[in-house]
């Protein structure tokens, strides 16, 4: 990196960048535009750009799913869970595509533990990434990638979701974020 440029790095992370009302700090990170000015991504360096290529559509799309499949397990007709008995077991099986924190409150929000069992609470799902829609990913970290998207539903009107993906030795959902 020469002085020009790492005087543009160290100038840029003093400022707050701001795309789309979404304030993203540039601790000093390169702001990257396409030639359309819709997708926009902050990278610092070489690895994290590796990183966003590594974490390719299909694996967005796929943990995404996943974790929304998860969250609508099979019931009988008493909404008892079929699959699992108790919130640890579900949990146990989240964590394969999502960390602790970020499936745990999915589970106290949707699951009801009995002592016969794991009942689901009948009630709409999040808001969700839309895989139709347009998204950006903003590296984080060497092993850290934001998603964020813009979408609206009849449901949940206008809303944003931010996906947080962490490399692990497979990419796991990290933290989710609606507003």
């Amino acid at each position: 990196m020469n002085i020009v440029s790492l005087l543009g790095v160290t100038f840029l992370a003093v400022f707050l960048i701001s795309t789309e009302k979404e304030p993203i700090l540039a601790a000093a990170k390169v702001e990257k535009q396409s030639v359309t000015g819709v997708d926009k991504g902050i990278a610092n360096n070489t690895s994290n750009e590796q990183v966003t290529n590594n974490l390719s559509h299909d694996t967005i799309i796929k943990r995404t799913n996943q974790l929304l499949d998860f969250l609508q397990q099979d019931t009988d007709e008493n909404y008892q869970v079929i699959t699992f008995n108790t919130k640890q077991e579900l949990l146990e099986e989240f964590s394969k595509i999502a960390t602790k924190n970020v499936v745990e409150p999915y589970i106290d929000y949707y699951y009801q533990e009995r002592s016969n069992g794991l009942y689901i609470i009948p009630t709409e799902i999040p808001p969700w990434i839309d895989e139709n829609n347009s998204y950006r990913t903003i590296p984080v970290h060497d092993d850290k990638v934001k998603l964020i998207q813009h979408n609206k539903s009849a449901l949940h009107g206008k809303y944003t979701i931010e996906i947080e993906f962490t490399y692990e030795d497979i990419w796991r959902i990290s933290n989710i974020k609606h507003s």
